[in-house]
C-alpha cells in the first residue's frame, strides 16, 4: 500500500493529476448542473424583465439563482458522489480512507458550485440588477444568500447518500425540503423561530434577524457534514450487500 495520497492512483500520479481524476470522477452531471440551473433561472428573469413584471419581481428572480438555483444543484450533485466507484472494497483497503476521497470530491463540487455562485453575483451587479431588489445586502455580505442554503443542502445531500448508498433517494430529499420550504416559505417568516430554518430567507430591514438564519443554517449544514464523516468511516454504510 502507498501512504502518499498523490500516488495512490498509478505510479508518477501527480497532486494535479489526482485532482483531474477527481473531476472526472464526480462526474459530467456535477459540472453541468450548477450553470445550468444558474441559466435556467435567469433566463426566466430576462423574460420577465421584458414582459409585465416589475423591476423589484425581475430582480427578485435573478437573487433567486443564488438564493434556490445554486442551493439545490449543489445538495443533489453532493447526494450522488458516494457510491460512484464500482470498486469500493479496493478503495477500502488502501491506507488513506476512502472517505478523503469523497471529501476532495465534495470539495470539488462546492467549489464548481461557488465559483459559478460568485460568477452570478458579479452579473447581477455588473448589470444593476443587485440593488433593484429591496434591501438587498452588499455583494459580499449576500454570498450568504446562497452559501448558507447550500451548506445545509450540500451536507443533508451527502448525509443522505452516506447512509443509504442512494443518489436518487438523496436526491429526492434533498430536492423535497427544497420544495417543501419553498411552498411554504411565508408561514415561516411568521414565527420567530422557525423562520431561522427559512432556507429562503430575505434581508430586510431588521438585517441581525437574517444573519441569524443563515448562521443557524451553516451550523446545521455543518453538522449534517460531520454526521456524514463520521457515517462513512464505517465501511458497512459503503459495502453493497453489508448490514449496518
Amino acid at each position: 500500500m502507498n501512504p502518499i495520497a498523490s500516488r495512490r492512483y498509478q505510479p508518477g500520479m501527480t497532486p494535479l493529476d489526482l485532482w483531474r481524476h477527481e473531476v472526472r470522477r464526480i462526474g459530467w452531471a456535477a459540472l453541468v448542473t450548477p450553470p445550468a440551473t444558474a441559466a435556467l433561472v435567469a433566463l426566466l428573469a430576462v423574460l420577465q424583465a421584458f414582459g409585465t413584471q416589475d423591476d423589484a419581481s425581475t430582480a427578485r428572480t435573478f437573487h433567486g439563482v443564488l438564493a434556490a438555483g445554486i442551493p439545490l444543484a449543489l445538495g443533489v450533485v453532493a447526494g450522488s458522489l458516494v457510491g460512484r466507484d464500482p470498486v469500493t472494497e479496493l478503495q477500502l483497503s488502501v491506507l488513506r480512507e476512502y472517505r478523503g476521497t469523497l471529501a476532495r470530491r465534495l470539495v470539488l463540487a462546492a467549489g464548481w458550485a461557488a465559483v459559478i455562485a460568485v460568477l452570478t453575483t458579479v452579473a447581477i451587479v455588473a448589470t444593476g440588477w443587485w440593488y433593484r431588489l429591496p434591501s438587498a445586502p452588499d455583494p459580499v455580505t449576500g454570498q450568504l444568500t446562497w452559501l448558507a442554503p447550500a451548506v445545509l443542502l450540500g451536507g443533508l445531500g451527502f448525509l443522505i447518500a452516506a447512509l443509504s448508498r442512494t443518489a436518487a433517494l438523496a436526491a429526492g430529499l434533498v430536492s423535497g425540503v427544497w420544495l417543501i420550504e419553498l411552498v411554504i416559505g411565508e408561514t415561516l417568516r411568521g414565527s420567530s423561530w422557525l423562520e431561522l430554518l427559512d432556507l429562503f430567507a430575505r434581508r430586510g430591514a431588521d438585517s441581525g434577524a437574517w444573519l441569524a438564519n443563515r448562521g443557524v443554517l451553516l451550523a446545521i449544514g455543518a453538522a449534517l457534514l460531520i454526521a456524514a464523516w463520521r457515517v462513512l468511516a464505517r465501511p458497512e454504510h459503503l459495502l453493497k450487500g453489508e448490514e449496518g
